[in-house]
């Protein structure tokens, strides 16, 4: 029993120390091209794991929205904006708002809300 959890805990420490080397620009890069392609579900999963590595940083938040956006997910990508917009606040903001516009146009409801991100973004 004992040599079982001391193989299992060096197998958790091998795929832990892995995991440390991973550079959050490598997936974003990898979450654009999956993005261009057109795999969407794919881009979004290397958008999250950059996110997870740097949270603050807008770019993998917005391409992630983009994506969600894409796949019709019109309020998670909503979520990706806000976020973007509220808490980073940066030079992405018009552009944010645009997009933010554009997805409430998709769901029901939301038309002042829509309305009124499209007015920030000018």
């Amino acid at each position: 029993m004992k040599i079982r959890l001391i193989i299992l805990s060096i197998m958790i420490s091998i795929i832990f120390a892995g995991c440390a080397d991973q550079n959050p620009e490598e997936y974003y890069s990898e979450g654009i091209m999956q993005y261009n392609a057109g795999n969407y579900t794919e881009s979004i999963d290397l958008f999250e794991k950059a996110i997870q590595l740097n949270p603050e940083e807008s770019k993998y938040w917005l391409m992630k929205g983009e994506a969600l956006y894409n796949l019709e997910r019109y309020e998670e990508s909503v979520d990706c904006y806000n976020y973007v917009i509220n808490v980073i606040e940066d030079e992405y903001n018009k552009e944010i708002w645009a997009a933010k516009a554009e997805a409430l146009r998709h769901i029901d409801g939301k038309e002042v809300e829509s309305e009124i991100a499209e007015a920030r973004a000018k």
